[in-house]
């Protein structure tokens, strides 16, 4: 469950004739409990990889990750621009070298691109 779950949400609810206010002190403690666990187990899961490469802290690399990753997704909404997630992964290819990963540009070759339209 995400924010944006809860802002669909707030729009079905509000069109059946019913007021959600997502700013209330319960529904705020909710957006951040989801959005703190989504984070965490994203921030995790970096981790749990780093470890499996014998990075020497995985901890602080996974945290360091998820920042670019986490500031991508927020640009992203805001503005829409594709161009932030490939901010975001020339960042962690960054963070990735300086730690001792070998980092291929074979997933670039891979990836499809986005067509905007």
């Amino acid at each position: 469950m995400s924010y944006c779950f809860l802002v669909c949400l707030q729009r079905n609810i509000s069109e059946l004739g019913h007021r959600v206010d997502l700013a209330s002190p319960q529904h705020v403690r909710l957006r951040r409990k989801l959005g703190n666990s989504d984070k965490e187990s994203r921030r995790l899961w970096f981790r749990d990889l780093l470890k499996q490469l014998d990075v020497t802290d995985p901890e602080a690399l996974a945290t360091q990750l998820a920042l670019p990753v986490d500031g991508s997704i927020a640009q992203d909404l805001v503005r829409d621009d594709p161009a932030m997630a490939r901010a975001a992964k020339a960042a962690a290819k960054v963070l990735l070298e300086n730690a001792g990963v070998k980092v291929s540009d074979a997933a670039d070759a891979r990836a499809p691109k986005k067509h905007r339209s």
